[in-house]
């Protein structure tokens, strides 16, 4: 595959990544601060949007972890380049991170628990996602 080809199917791939990422978050945030429409927002996509974001946080929690080897993303494809920005912005207080991490998992699985820093956590994530597809397509476009 040339370069281009393979730069095209990272972005197509961080694109999706990003796109299931925030409509996921979106869906969590119009409950939590009872935006209007929420009502709209069925019990499936409820639950599906909190699925996904536990299956996220799961993936990037394993791969920064450093007790832990890390594996490759199964159903997600969360770039090592992501997971290494991640890392190094909060490498510093990463045992706490992960703790954090870790909480946003739990309060996600019953929604009323959820907290302003479990909303700050998935807006970061969404940040890094969105950073990331960003990257992708300068590349793309410059080739």
């Amino acid at each position: 595959m040339s370069e281009i080809g393979v730069l095209s199917h990272r972005y197509d791939r961080s694109a999706h990544f990003s796109e299931e990422l925030n409509n996921s978050v979106l869906t969590i945030k119009m409950i939590y601060y009872k935006m209007p429409g929420n009502e709209n927002i069925s019990q499936e996509k409820l639950s599906e949007s909190m699925e996904e974001l536990i299956e996220i946080i799961t993936e990037i929690l394993e791969n920064l972890d450093p007790e832990k080897t890390r594996i490759d993303p199964e159903k997600h494809y969360i770039s090592r380049n992501l997971i290494n920005n991640l890392y190094n912005m909060k490498k510093g207080r990463i045992k706490f991170y992960l703790d954090d991490l870790k909480n946003a998992i739990d309060h996600l699985k019953n929604i009323s628990k959820l907290t302003k820093n479990d909303i700050k956590i998935l807006d970061e994530l969404c940040s890094f996602g969105n950073t990331e597809s960003s990257m992708i397509f300068r590349k793309l476009w410059l080739e």
